[in-house]
């Protein structure tokens, strides 16, 4: 993520490359995915990542649910 990038747009990247990647004949996990996406964001977001990482239980966490949490903090 770049300064002044939106989470949309980080998150579209990411998932872009993971469908490329699943094309390509590799699998990620769900939790791998969130994770990679958390040590993706800027600094300005590590408040965020720590609260996210404390109140959920990241192998369980869906996209969905990271992204609204992010938008509500962007």
């Amino acid at each position: 993520m770049k300064d002044g990038e939106k989470i949309d747009s980080c998150l579209g990247q990411t998932l872009s490359v993971v469908n490329k990647m699943k094309t390509n004949g590799e699998s990620l996990d769900l939790s791998t995915m969130v994770s990679k996406i958390l040590i993706s964001l800027i600094p300005n977001f590590n408040y965020v990542v720590c609260s996210i990482e404390e109140s959920n239980d990241l192998s369980t966490l869906g996209l969905n649910e990271l992204h609204g949490s992010l938008i509500v903090d962007e």
